[in-house]
């Protein structure tokens, strides 16, 4: 969990200075922009997490709706400020630790990911959880660079 803290921290100082305008922004050749990246990343891990664990994720089922694996800006409806995502992206990861360090994550299912990895058990999903994670760092950065 702590790479997780960790990374989110990186992504949250890399953001923490960008315009409204900036996070909302899609670069010519992008399909998503930062905002979308970001929510994603929150939904993404409360999925892989928390729901392939028969778990309640911390945020609404409209919150993953938005920003869930095949969704883009388009299916955000306004509903959350950009303040209040990054706020989710930041403390959701000290919680996860939390309720893994409880032993919560015992009835895990299995799932296979888009790029084919099969994930067993919740030690296997919190380390694609971090390739994923890494994975939009990088079009973050890109998108940075392009606003």
């Amino acid at each position: 969990m702590d790479i997780l803290i960790e990374t989110r921290k990186f992504i949250n100082s890399i953001v923490s200075q960008l315009s409204s305008e900036q996070f909302l922004k899609i670069p010519d050749g992008f399909k998503t922009n930062i905002l979308w990246n970001i929510g994603h990343l929150v939904a993404s891990q409360q999925i892989l997490n928390y729901s392939l664990s028969s778990i309640t994720p911390h945020v609404p089922e409209k919150f993953l709706n938005q920003f869930r694996k095949g969704t883009s800006p388009a299916s955000i409806d306004n509903t959350y400020e950009i303040t209040e995502v990054i706020s989710l992206f930041l403390e959701l990861p000290e919680l996860m630790k939390q309720d893994y360090e409880k032993g919560l994550f015992v009835n895990f299912k299995p799932y296979t990911t888009s790029t084919g990895i099969i994930l067993n058990n919740i030690d296997d999903a919190v380390s694609y959880n971090t390739l994923h994670e890494g994975i939009h760092t990088g079009i973050i950065q890109c998108i940075i660079k392009l606003i």
